[in-house]
């Protein structure tokens, strides 16, 4: 099994991050300075992944910023083979317990971000496209992410 997403291309909802760069999702640096995380605008905002091509995929582990002691709201992970996520989509997890997002309600818990990230159990779905929402936390609006690292084997 290896980390597919490492170095891979990533997207997102926010076409002007606030702060750092989207290749910092993937570039293997989970530390919690600042030059480490991307930061998105208010409200949901996602980050994805295009792991070029189909993948089992066992486990997603999401590093939101882990430097104050915070919990992330609408945190959802979704794997799909279409990269405008309208068709076969797959939720992997969410915590969107009143779906404030519009993605239906979750009924995974929300936690505090530590540096160990958050480890996703994906149950060996297969998708293409790896897709990570979040809607602020306690500690700000914004939405930061530092890494994601998406665990599987390749299909081809």
């Amino acid at each position: 099994m290896q980390n597919l997403a490492f170095k891979k291309k990533v997207t997102s909802s926010d076409k002007s991050p606030i702060t750092g760069t989207l290749d910092l999702v993937t570039d293997g640096d989970k530390e919690s300075n600042d030059n480490s995380f991307v930061e998105l605008h208010r409200r949901t905002q996602w980050v994805q992944i295009d792991l070029e091509r189909r993948a089992k995929i066992y486990a997603v582990v999401v590093w939101h910023a882990h430097n104050t002691f915070q919990v992330y709201h609408d945190v959802i992970v979704q794997v799909s083979d279409d990269p405008d996520f309208t068709q076969n989509v797959i939720t992997v997890y969410n915590n969107d317990y009143d779906n404030s997002s519009g993605l239906g309600v979750g009924t995974d818990k929300e936690y505090f971000e530590t540096y160990e990230g958050r480890l996703m159990d994906a149950k060996g779905v297969e998708g293409r496209y790896v897709r990570a929402y979040s809607r602020g936390s306690t500690y700000s609006a914004l939405n930061r992410y530092t890494e994601i690292e998406v665990w599987g084997l390749p299909l081809d």
